[in-house]
């Protein structure tokens, strides 16, 4: 996922998920209000999202699959 914007203080980080101020696939309240989960995506490779990996892989291949 690519994250456009300015990067947040990391004295004064955004409450909820870190990256929701810049994230393209924010969901709403949740991620501005609760930090996600940490889960593994593949092994040795961990994130934070409210979105399950399985849905982000999907919405990830949909964007590469679209022409430009």
């Amino acid at each position: 996922i690519r994250l456009d914007g300015e990067i947040p203080s990391a004295t004064n980080p955004p409450s909820g998920c870190v990256f929701h101020t810049r994230c393209p696939r924010k969901i709403g309240p949740i991620c501005e209000q609760q930090e996600p989960p940490l889960s593994e995506a593949q092994p040795g490779h961990s994130i934070r999202c409210h979105i399950p990996y399985a849905e982000l892989a999907r919405l990830q291949r949909a964007v590469v699959i679209e022409p430009a």
